[in-house]
């Protein structure tokens, strides 16, 4: 299958714009919401016009795209998207959204025990399903956001292949199986049993999610993430910066605070290309539309990240332990040295200095969003995935070594080793997600995981349910008197 950028390029955006659009129609008064999609499809044509005068093109065999079906297919299943197999707890979540999105009106309202509330969280990636739910059922919804949410994953592969100007396999295991080093310290702190929870969050408030961790977890903003930066990454110029960065602040308000350094990195390659419409436009209306929407929910926690600590030497400690696992031993392995394939590709140190360690950096100084900092969790997307683009290429480089000199010579052995040491985390929660499905298919009969029934819909919480699940349901009691609701809402 030979695939034109430009296409690919019209195809993420549509993927994008879509939902969004939706989002609109569904949440705003209509000529806001007529305006603001306008400005998007617009923003979309001229972005593909663009696009069209790039004659570059990749190739992907059609045994390589049924692979990357079958592979997302089984990775998206696994982690949990739609609910039928074991998923982690924020599930309980993600399966109530969307049914309140089918059984609701848009903007959604509660009658809970405390009052009136609003629904306040980014669903722009459920508004398709939702609207086919209203329909055809929560069957047939849960079955499009699986399928909606492979067809990312596929896009996401072809926008890295692009960037890499080929396609390999490489690409696919990295995307699954690309986490920091946190096996090194579990090993390690498990030994002298110093912690026994779960694989990601041994290091506190600093620790940043595996790609397989944050689908499991966050899909609704992973996925678009993804989409964007690979997409970003063929960029030749800033003038289309502004369009993805409305884009990913529809789907992840968070991961804008990572993208900041990669977006401005690209903006002031050529400043002429900042003020286009493109750039202004759209952001503008997403910024105006949602902005006080979005900060409507529940914010949980609020200060600087040291105090989340018993101490200033335990916060000192994490920090240490985050740069070195989580952080500097990919820059060291990655960083990109000359005769090497990541340097081929035009990577320099100020590349990742100003995109992956700087948001990196900046992130670990505040605590905000929730229990485990949200901040730094959702905010890392964007500088954790370019460091996954960037060990496809390493690892690449690695196999193509290994073919072109038909044997493992030492420092291919090391190479490969430090990507094992990588992959356990990710590969050991695939296999609690493999494990505990059988044993839900085996034991209920279900189609689905029943822990999804746990909240069921945010709307029906009573009683102790309620006391319990309150300080984490997103929604607002507040919500009349907003900006959003007073002037924008439907």
């Amino acid at each position: 299958m030979k695939i034109k950028f430009s296409s690919f390029l019209l195809a993420a955006l549509i993927y994008l714009a879509l939902p969004v659009i939706v989002f609109f129609l569904g949440t705003v008064k209509l000529p806001v919401a007529l305006v603001c999609s306008a400005v998007l499809v617009v923003s979309v044509v001229l972005a593909y016009r663009e696009a069209g005068s790039s004659d570059t093109s990749i190739t992907i065999p059609a045994l390589s795209c049924f692979i990357i079906l079958i592979v997302s297919l089984v990775w998206v299943f696994f982690c949990g998207v739609s609910e039928y197999s074991w998923t982690t707890a924020d599930h309980i979540y993600r399966s109530a959204i969307l049914n309140d999105l089918i059984d609701y009106d848009w903007p959604v309202i509660y009658s809970l025990p405390d009052g009136p509330a609003a629904f306040a969280y980014y669903y722009a990636f459920w508004s398709i399903p939702a609207v086919i739910g209203k329909v055809f059922g929560l069957g047939a919804a849960r079955t499009v956001l699986l399928l909606q949410s492979v067809l990312g994953i596929w896009l996401t592969i072809a926008g890295i292949s692009f960037y890499m100007k080929k396609y390999t396999h490489t690409i696919l295991v990295m995307v699954v199986f690309f986490s920091t080093f946190d096996f090194i310290p579990l090993t390690f702190m498990d030994i002298f049993h110093l912690y026994d929870g779960s694989f990601e969050a041994w290091n506190g408030s600093l620790n940043i999610h595996s790609d397989t961790f944050q689908m499991m977890n966050v899909f609704n903003q992973s996925i678009p993430g993804w989409l964007i930066v690979s997409a970003m990454l063929n960029f030749r110029d800033g003038k289309q910066v502004g369009l993805m960065g409305g884009l990913l602040f529809c789907y992840s308000p968070w991961a804008v605070f990572g993208m900041i350094p990669f977006a401005a990195y690209k903006l002031f390659a050529r400043i002429s290309d900042i003020l286009t419409f493109r750039n202004l436009a759209f952001p503008g209306c997403a910024l105006l539309v949602l902005t006080s929407y979005f900060t409507l929910g529940n914010s949980h926690t609020s200060c600087f990240t040291f105090e989340k600590y018993s101490s200033f030497g335990m916060y000192l400690l994490s920090l240490l332990c985050f740069c070195i696992f989580e952080v500097g031993i990919w820059i060291l392995f990655l960083y990109p040295r000359k005769g090497t394939y990541i340097y081929s590709l035009g990577v320099n140190g100020k590349f990742m200095a100003v995109c992956i360690i700087l948001p990196l950096a900046y992130l670990t100084v505040y605590a905000f969003g929730g229990m485990s900092n949200d901040l730094i969790l959702r905010g890392s997307m964007v500088p954790v995935f370019l460091l996954t683009v960037l060990s496809a290429c390493k690892l690449s480089e690695v196999v193509d070594n290994i073919k072109h000199n038909n044997r493992i010579d030492i420092k291919c052995s090391g190479c490969i080793l430090l990507f094992l040491a990588t992959f356990m985390t990710p590969f050991l929660l695939l296999m609690a997600s493999v494990t505990g499905s059988v044993i839900n298919y085996s034991s209920t009969g279900f189609d689905t995981n029943p822990d999804r029934f746990e909240i069921g819909s945010f709307g029906s919480l009573t009683g102790e349910k309620y006391e319990y699940y309150y300080d984490t349901i997103p929604v607002s009691f507040e919500y009349q008197d907003s900006f959003f609701f007073k002037y924008l809402s439907k």
